[in-house]
């Protein structure tokens, strides 16, 4: 069973002035789903330095990192892992997908790589695959879910990619300024919960 133990650093966070300010640290700093009780690593996107990978145990260290552009946010990221089977073996690959914000500019950008090479990967983007996709507005949220990307913009419209991010389905809410999203399952079925600010004092939930 997993246990509370004594706090350590993990790794030291680039000089940037935003990051003072604790009011806007949470979308500066977007943490994968691949953090979990049971888990060994964490998926951090920090703005304007790099999406990195750490091992936490035994001694916290990064073991891949993905540098971005100093003008780019990062926005939304998630991990995630898939097996894809042949006649002989199956392999296994993890997914990383992010998305980048730079003014007026947004993508959406997925890296998938296969967890079973020896090949030590480094910032260089030595990947199995890597594919960016320009967006009309901001990424407030994306989850990888069976081998489906699910993404919601600023503007109210959901979309659902496949892993070469092409289309899939999209859905408009006719409501923007989404503000929070949530993925949870009820059943055996995958939900999503989106909360929109229509006003100063109003806020709709789907």
């Amino acid at each position: 069973m997993p246990s509370l133990s004594q706090p350590f650093r993990l790794a030291s966070l680039p000089r940037l002035t935003s990051l003072s300010d604790t009011s806007v640290q949470t979308k500066l700093i977007q943490v994968g789903d691949d953090l979990s009780p049971i888990s060994n690593k964490i998926t951090i996107g920090i703005s304007e330095s790099a999406i990195s990978q750490y091992i936490l145990n035994p001694t916290p260290k990064p073991v891949l990192s993905v540098p971005i552009p100093s003008s780019n946010l990062v926005t939304a990221c998630d991990v995630a892992q898939f097996a894809q089977k042949t006649e002989e073996h199956s392999i296994q690959y993890e997914i990383w997908c992010y998305a980048l914000k730079a003014g007026k500019h947004n993508t959406l950008n997925i890296i998938i790589n296969e967890m079973n090479s020896e090949k030590i990967l480094n910032s260089s983007g030595d990947f199995n695959e890597s594919k960016t996709l320009k967006l009309k507005d901001e990424v407030v949220s994306l989850k990888i879910k069976n081998e489906r990307i699910v993404v919601v913009l600023k503007s109210g419209l959901i979309q659902l990619y496949d892993l070469k991010l092409t289309l899939v389905h999209s859905l408009d809410t006719s409501y923007g300024n989404v503000g929070i999203v949530n993925h949870f399952q009820e059943n055996g079925e995958d939900f999503l919960f989106v909360l929109c600010g229509l006003s100063d004092n109003l806020s709709l939930i789907h």
